[in-house]
């Protein structure tokens, strides 16, 4: 599926591990994120929180716990990925 999408398949591993590594690097923040409402949209008043790449801004809308336990199996399929790959 990876290849019909036009990409190499050979980079699948690499893709995996790219998208891993960026929830893993997603900020812990504890207690209540402020927000501001747009139009449309809700955005994060702090700006650095805003400015994070979507799949942490997700990831962060899940509360702490949740993030918590998502980036540990995050850390657990990439060990795994990248041992299998040696």
């Amino acid at each position: 599926a990876y290849a019909e999408l036009g990409l190499p398949a050979q980079e699948l591993d690499n893709a995996v591990i790219r998208t891993l590594d960026r929830i893993i690097a997603t900020p812990e923040v504890n207690g209540p994120i402020a927000l501001e409402r747009g139009t449309v949209l809700y955005t994060y008043a702090d700006p650095g929180l805003e400015s994070l790449p979507s799949i942490q801004k997700q990831l962060l809308r899940m509360g702490p716990e949740n993030v918590s336990r998502l980036k540990e199996k995050a850390r657990a399929l990439r060990a795994a990925l990248l041992e299998a790959g040696n």
